[in-house]
């Protein structure tokens, strides 16, 4: 809910339908001016032609709901009997500020046709208000619609409501209880709490007089005789508080005299900008009511046997985190051939374990003597020729083979390697 001080609302300007004798006059018979009913009267009306007519939408009741429909007409939804009532109420506002009657109050009482479509919508807002202040009825504790109005300018919320309920819309159904009911819990964060400061006291006024016994200057205010008591001279003596004090006799404690206002410094200040002091309107909104209702959680309680305490067996005690020791193991060497990697292979091949192997016996590696023998002459046999073909398919000739082709494998290359 916005707050602001009454006397910022005399500075502005009033809306076309509060501008206007009648209404001047109805808030000046409620007791507080028409500048301080101007944010919540905006809001008010704004809310009811919501309920009534969806903001100006649905203007006629028959039309909307059929012929079963009632004669309800215009933005607030005005029945032909009271309209009539309604406008001589407005009427009589006028002539109550001795003023004449507006034409289009007059031409619509004399219209038997009268229809509330054809005003305005400031001359609606108008007939709305003057109506509202002219009410004679009163609630079960003597509250009129003077009241109701007056605490609705100053920001009650629910004064709106009754004012509607009882002085409005005086017959409602379900379904229009449960509208109504939406749309003033919707505008209910647009209300401004006007904040009225007390008015300043006034000083009394001081009558002085040269001579007291003189009765053609005799007070306005008659005096209490004194008895016989007769003052004859009149001298600016000393008063009879003022002898009974002897101000050269006071004496003043010392701790007194470290608060004497001559010795207190107030320090300087900055003036505080005047873009901070101006009014802040803030445009709040109501919760949705269906977002505050209850949610209920089907929860389950937690099972005993969980919430008791864990107790830590003493065999589990020995192996608690504190008491495992971490062997210290020697950094494994690299050998030298293998400290400068150029490739993935050389990595892994360092970390390749070679088995010990035993060493060959020397009686195994001792020279073997192969005696010589003698070969035979070979045959040589006569006058028989072996074609070429045949020789190379008896014993074929040997291939050549190129050295990149041969692959020796990686046991090999280890074996050389150490």
């Amino acid at each position: 809910m916005a707050a602001v001080q009454a006397a910022t609302l005399m500075e502005k300007d009033l809306p076309v339908y509060l501008d206007t004798p009648a209404v001047r006059g109805a808030f000046d018979r409620i007791g507080i001016p028409v500048e301080y009913a101007a944010p919540n009267f905006n809001l008010y009306l704004h809310t009811i032609s919501g309920i009534e007519s969806s903001f100006g939408k649905n203007l006629s009741n028959k039309d909307r709901v059929g012929a079963s429909g009632t004669s309800a007409k215009g933005t607030y939804q005005i029945v032909d009997g009271t309209y009539l009532t309604m406008l001589n109420r407005g009427a009589r506002s006028y002539k109550m500020e001795g003023e004449e009657v507006p034409s289009w109050i007059t031409e619509a009482r004399n219209n038997p046709d009268r229809n509330p479509r054809d005003l305005t919508p400031d001359q609606e807002k108008e007939l709305i208000i003057l109506d509202m202040e002219q009410r004679p009825q009163k609630d079960e504790n003597g509250v009129g619609t003077s009241v109701l109005m007056r605490n609705l300018a100053m920001g009650d919320w629910d004064a709106g409501r009754a004012l509607f309920d009882d002085h409005h819309h005086t017959n409602p159904d379900e379904a229009t209880i449960k509208r109504t009911d939406n749309y003033f819990d919707r505008f209910a964060g647009n209300v401004t709490q006007i904040i009225e400061q007390s008015a300043p006291v006034k000083a009394p006024k001081i009558e002085q007089y040269a001579d007291l016994n003189n009765p053609e200057t005799e007070p306005s205010i008659p005096a209490q005789k004194l008895g016989d008591l007769n003052i004859e001279d009149y001298d600016a003596a000393p008063s009879i508080a003022a002898q009974s004090l002897d101000l050269q006799n006071i004496v003043i404690p010392d701790s007194a005299k470290k608060i004497l206002l001559e010795d207190i410094e107030v320090p300087e200040r900055d003036r505080v900008p005047k873009e901070l002091l101006q009014e802040v309107n803030v445009d709040a909104k109501r919760v949705p009511k269906e977002l505050l209702q209850e949610v209920n959680v089907d929860a389950k309680r937690v099972p005993k046997e969980l919430l008791q305490d864990i107790v830590v067996p003493e065999r589990a005690k020995k192996i608690l985190f504190e008491n495992i020791e971490v062997p210290d193991r020697e950094q494994k060497e690299v050998p030298a051939p293998y400290t400068d990697y150029t490739s993935t292979m050389d990595q892994r091949l360092t970390e390749v374990t070679t088995p010990e192997r035993q060493q060959v016996p020397t009686e195994l590696l001792q020279e073997v003597t192969v005696p010589d023998r003698e070969l035979t002459d070979p045959l040589q046999p006569q006058g028989i020729t072996i074609p070429q073909s045949a020789l190379d398919a008896i014993n074929p000739p040997a291939k050549r083979r190129s050295p990149d082709d041969i692959v020796i494998p990686q046991s090999a290359i280890d074996i050389r390697k150490n």
